[in-house]
């Protein structure tokens, strides 16, 4: 994104005002310490003319195992002893692996990206309630249409 931006002369605040975003969210995404969602990155692109290369490299960085919000976020969540979870649907670490694999693949059309590392991902996190000495897990998972949590 830095390239195109540069090429084009554009400072970050130049580029943010394009795309509606603050000049430090721009920054965030060319560190690569937050990924911008896919709407927010075909703007980036239409607006650097970069032909669809920033989208594409969008979804190779948002599946990237070794991405620095993934190992921030497996950080987090292997070094912490309570994880509250809110949801309409089956937290990722109560997943089978075959649900797991079935859930991400319908969602590959809207979300992009290579399953086997979505996978892959899930089961790093499932391992962390694995091991010995897990974090305690607490779930509110509401009905769907409910406004009540079911459990």
């Amino acid at each position: 994104m830095r390239a195109h931006r540069l090429a084009k002369g554009w400072l970050q605040k130049q580029l943010g005002k394009e795309v509606a975003l603050d000049n430090t969210a721009i920054s965030h995404f060319e560190k690569g310490s937050h990924i911008p969602r896919r709407d927010v990155t075909l703007r980036i692109d239409k607006a650097l003319d970069a032909d669809g290369a920033i989208f594409k490299l969008r979804d190779e960085l948002d599946d990237n195992p070794d991405a620095k919000w993934l190992q921030r976020f497996l950080k987090e969540y292997a070094r912490a002893t309570t994880i509250h979870h809110i949801t309409d649907f089956t937290p990722a670490v109560l997943e089978t692996v075959e649900h797991t694999r079935l859930a991400l693949e319908a969602g590959l059309p809207l979300y992009g990206g290579d399953l086997e590392s979505k996978v892959a991902f899930r089961a790093e996190l499932c391992e962390i309630m694995l091991r010995p000495d897990p974090p305690r897990f607490q779930v509110i998972l509401g009905g769907s249409g409910s406004p009540h949590p079911d459990g």
